[in-house]
């Protein structure tokens, strides 16, 4: 068994070309729910979600998430009547978030959920939400403000989805802060594929928004702490600048420089192997300066053909 922990496109691509190199019902997915949110009392769980559509061919690989041949019907309505709506939710995600949040109501848990849509939409992997408690991302930072061409003097408490899709992430953060991390719970399951897999990958997922937030949750940095000779993550940063989001802004913010070699500092205590790309090769000794194990290969997955080579690449790392 390999267990993958994701969150966001990057993750999303990089589990199904897992799915299509090994066979999928022998990997578990363990995703980011730091980014679920309650919009028209409705829980979202887009990471989740994510991965899902992309695991059952159901993505829109242009926007990267999403349904392909969505529809918006719903959402003009609202707009329609009055409502900003700048959370963008289409038709056919809309039966999604109804689907999930009525089956919550009816008292199962998110992983519960999860199984039977997954099931439903005919995905093989195991697809595990980190936790079945409610663990939220939330960013404190100066926003930018465009008719002053000038940031807010005053930080900000923000929630992720404000930060990320409301301010299109155009926010100078000082802090992140994983609400209810600290008290959250990991599930047997979840506990179980960490113990278990003969290898744990870390996709190339951003780390402080898909990755931290299952790192500050209950015991699963300790169980990664062990499983660390297991462990192999891939860079989200390429040509040292990161492929989508906001995660280069995030490390210079915070961290003080956007590198592959930042996040291999962020990771070096849970990974024993950190797989980067060619065109940050320049990075490799520093990176084994931190006792990581350093792999150059091409990282970019620009089409199908691609997620399925690294993913290969990264399954064959001894």
């Amino acid at each position: 068994m390999i267990t993958v922990l994701a969150g966001g496109v990057g993750g999303s691509k990089f589990i199904r070309g897992l799915a299509n190199s090994v066979s999928p019902s022998s990997l578990v997915a363990i995703v980011n729910v730091g980014d679920d949110e309650q919009f028209y009392g409705l829980h979202v769980s887009p990471d989740i979600d994510t991965v899902t559509y992309a695991l059952a061919g159901l993505s829109d690989d242009e926007r990267g998430w999403g349904v392909k041949g969505e529809t918006y019907n719903a959402l003009n309505m609202v707009k329609t009547l009055g409502d900003d709506a700048w959370f963008t939710l289409g038709d056919q995600d809309l039966g999604t978030h109804l689907y999930r949040t009525k089956r919550l109501r009816d008292g199962l848990t998110l992983s519960e959920v999860t199984a039977e849509i997954i099931t439903s939409l005919g995905v093989q992997v195991r697809v595990l939400p980190f936790s079945d408690d409610p663990v939220r991302t939330k960013i404190r930072g100066h926003r930018y403000i465009s008719e002053t061409d000038s940031y807010e003097t005053e930080a900000e408490l923000m929630s992720f989805q404000e930060y990320f899709v409301k301010y299109n992430h155009r926010v100078k953060v000082k802090e992140l802060i994983y609400e209810g991390a600290d008290t959250a719970r990991l599930s047997q399951a979840v506990v179980r594929s960490l113990e278990d897999s003969s290898k744990v990958i870390i996709a190339p997922s951003n780390p402080l928004l898909s990755i931290w937030p299952m790192l500050m949750t209950s015991n699963f940095s300790e169980i990664l702490l062990s499983r660390r000779a297991d462990v192999t993550a891939v860079s989200p940063i390429v040509g040292g600048s990161a492929v989508k989001g906001p995660l280069g802004d995030l490390l210079a913010d915070l961290h003080g420089q956007a590198s592959a070699c930042a996040v291999a500092k962020l990771y070096s205590p849970y990974i024993s192997t950190f797989v980067i790309d060619i065109r940050d090769k320049d990075q490799v000794e520093a990176i084994s300066e931190l006792g990581i194990k350093c792999v150059v290969t091409d990282i970019l997955m620009v089409n199908r053909e691609m997620e399925i080579q690294l993913a290969k690449e990264v399954c064959g790392l001894e």
